[in-house]
């Protein structure tokens, strides 16, 4: 359940204007960011908060900078907030939720925590893609300095520290599973239908 403060901090956030969010003692303030992007012919608009910008400002350690998106969905608030107690708690500012949706049912979670990355479009399983590269162009464009960009999901628990040890033992540009030459699937039934108005390519 939530704490008193953070129901006291929900509605002084209510009550705030749009781009000035409310201080929490010993937190920088955080402000609403909002820019835009084009990703296979569609535009879209995105917000982040102030701290993305100045996470990479100043190095803490001799280890990579590692910037992590973790793909969530507005209902999933237990499955954030289980990770910010967890193993995101000691690496503030580096650990951003990519949602999408209503921004009216997230906007007093990011004026409580300013660890979520926003895109104006439907919340949905085809959605990914485009979250993930509005990211991708959010943490380029924004941040003043990074070493790499790791996605994951909500449902998974990373242990940040030795991520970055493995980093710090190459230069990868890729840490993944690559899978070559796979055609999408044309099956409407099927979960991970691709329309040939979405990618009318062969592969």
């Amino acid at each position: 359940p939530q704490s008193l403060f953070v129901e006291a901090f929900v509605r002084e956030a209510v009550a705030s204007r749009k781009n000035e969010l409310p201080q929490v003692a010993g937190r920088l303030p955080i402000e609403i960011r909002e820019n835009d992007v084009t990703i296979s012919g569609k535009h879209f608009f995105y917000r982040y908060p102030s701290t993305m910008a100045t996470r990479g400002a100043a190095r803490k350690s001799n280890g990579p900078i590692v910037i992590v998106g973790v793909l969530s969905a507005p209902e999933h608030f237990d499955a954030r907030h289980s990770i910010r107690e967890t193993w995101a708690s000691k690496h503030d500012h580096s650990v951003f939720f990519i949602v999408a949706g209503p921004w009216k049912s997230l906007k007093e979670e990011f004026a409580m925590f300013g660890d979520l990355f926003w895109v104006d479009m439907e919340e949905d399983y085809h959605s990914i893609t485009y979250k993930v590269q509005a990211f991708l162009h959010a943490v380029d464009t924004h941040v003043d300095s990074y070493d790499y960009i790791f996605k994951t999901d909500d449902d998974s628990y990373i242990f940040l520290d030795d991520l970055k040890l493995h980093l710090g033992d190459g230069r990868p540009d890729y840490w993944g599973c690559i899978m070559a030459n796979t055609k999408p699937i044309r099956r409407k039934r099927n979960k991970w239908y691709v329309s040939i108005e979405t990618w009318p390519h062969k592969y």
